[in-house]
């Protein structure tokens, strides 16, 4: 990656080089990208007034919903060098802030290799005064929307959208007509399934009156609830979706088995597939769980080409047995019934991690993550997050980069506290390979992202979650998750305590 960035580098160099020869021409300037700095909190729905945001339920406190503030406050945006150094002159601190929040960032001021990091010194999480960072680096940097943990008393609420996930109501079924030798019947309200093993009633997880389409797929076997054998299938209207505690006139839909192709697939052997592993469909911009994919059948069923059903997209998550890697995998599917190969780059063991201070002279860092265990060349991007301590207080050290894949990921310095690394600190490593480096990215963070518990002002951290870290609505994620379906995408992770 960090080739082909010199050769992007080179080439444009080259192309201004053999330019116009008119002197008053000059280079295009360096882009500039704004970063949204909220808070992310819990709320009564009833004390959101119509403008504000609206993120997702809160899980933890049901009656609430999870919203925003402006954060104006509790943390700096800081300029490092390669090396991780912090470069005074251009950091800006939250005095400097507009009230909105935004923060622009000049890429011209960071080096090339360089990161941009915002700091959030907090001292209201768990009683300490902790350091919480996130880092980009500058050949990845974009507009981001991105989270402090820190309450931001007195501010304004954020604007934006309110969508909520749909309230299901339990009765609510769909019917279709029974097909011979069926032994299973699956309901897809989007990428929420139910089933039922007879075609009256069939279960769906959908909202009353509903506001979209389900799929419904039919299965002639269902063993050990794994149904594998799809043999029909049908997107049926949102208004035959009905209450079955007050049915009234129910019309059963018909399926139908036109134009149903079987693809092959398989796993190499040093990987297991988990039960999540399956076939996603997009139609009319919604996204449907069309086939769960288990290990004991090697075949999925889809629509060829004449359907009006296009874009499918195989995912295949679960861990690599050797050095237990876990990894998600997206592959566009085209409907041609070549095979589909589940595989990864060769991992290695990655117990070799670790934080040390004899960096090498590429990077002169004070600190770095140094590690054999992937190649480079196999990814195209890196998360690396360090769970550490201060050297003052033994205070809590929080950091998660995302940057060009490298065996000796320098760490950033903070611009108050000085880390402590010891055996004990938590490092996590997540590699991305993609052909859209764009979208992989943009996912790669919203996925890294728990707003449930960075509303819940919880000094607890989950694994394999950025303390701070892009957000995005639900609408959003929806359509971030639809982009990368129709990527060739592969996302692995492992972790070291």
């Amino acid at each position: 990656m960090k080739k082909q960035l010199s050769l992007a580098v080179s080439i444009a160099l080259g192309l201004a080089a053999c330019g116009s020869s008119d002197s008053s021409s000059s280079p295009e300037p360096a882009p500039k990208y704004d970063w949204q700095i909220i808070n992310l909190y819990a709320a009564n729905q009833s004390d959101v007034a119509k403008s504000c945001v609206i993120y997702d339920n809160a899980i933890a406190e049901p009656q609430k919903v999870i919203t925003a503030s402006i954060a104006l406050y509790g943390y700096n945006i800081l300029f490092h060098n390669r090396d991780g150094s912090v470069i005074a002159k251009h950091t800006i601190k939250a005095a400097d802030v507009p009230s909105t929040g935004i923060v622009t960032i000049d890429s011209a001021n960071v080096p090339d290799g360089g990161y941009v990091s915002l700091e959030e010194v907090d001292g209201g999480i768990g009683g300490n005064a902790d350091v919480y960072m996130f880092t980009v680096q500058k050949e990845l940097l974009s507009d981001l929307v991105l989270n402090v943990r820190q309450p931001q008393i007195g501010a304004s609420c954020f604007k934006g959208s309110q969508d909520l996930p749909v309230e299901t109501v339990k009765g609510a079924a769909v019917s279709v007509l029974q097909e011979k030798n069926i032994s299973y019947y699956q309901s897809s309200y989007g990428v929420d399934v139910d089933g039922h093993s007879i075609s009256s009633h069939i279960p769906v997880k959908s909202e009353l009156p509903a506001k979209k389409q389900v799929l419904v797929t039919a299965y002639e076997n269902d063993n050990s609830g794994n149904a594998t054998i799809m043999s029909h299938y049908g997107l049926i209207q949102s208004g035959y979706i009905y209450d079955s505690n007050n049915p009234g006139s129910i019309v059963a839909r018909p399926l139908t088995s036109e134009n149903l192709i079987y693809q092959p697939w398989a796993s190499e052997s040093n990987l297991s597939i988990s039960q999540d592993s399956a076939i996603y469909m997009v139609s009319n911009q919604e996204t449907y769980l069309w086939q769960s994919i288990f290990e004991d059948n090697q075949e999925f069923a889809i629509v060829d080409g004449s359907s009006t059903l296009q874009q499918w997209s195989a995912y295949f998550t679960g861990t690599e047995t050797n050095y237990l890697w876990h990894y998600h995998s997206y592959m566009p599917l085209d409907g041609s019934n070549s095979a589909i190969v589940n595989v990864l780059p060769e991992m290695y063991d990655f117990n070799d991690i670790a934080i040390t201070s004899s960096c090498s002279a590429e990077t002169s860092a004070d600190l770095c993550i140094d590690t054999d265990s992937f190649s480079t060349n196999d990814f195209d991007l890196q998360r690396t997050q360090v769970r550490s301590t201060a050297t003052i207080g033994g205070r809590n050290f929080y950091q998660s980069i995302y940057a060009v894949p490298s065996a000796q990921q320098v760490l950033m310095n903070s611009s108050v506290a000085i880390m402590d690394p010891s055996e004990n600190n938590r490092i996590e490593v997540g590699l991305t390979k993609s052909d859209n480096l764009t979208q992989a990215l943009s996912y790669m963070m919203a996925e890294s992202m728990n707003i449930q518990t960075a509303a819940k002002d919880s000094p607890i951290v989950p694994n394999f979650t950025d303390t701070n870290g892009s957000i995005l609505t639900l609408a959003e994620k929806t359509a971030a998750h639809q982009t990368i379906l129709g990527t060739n995408s592969t996302m692995v992770s492992n972790s070291k305590n």
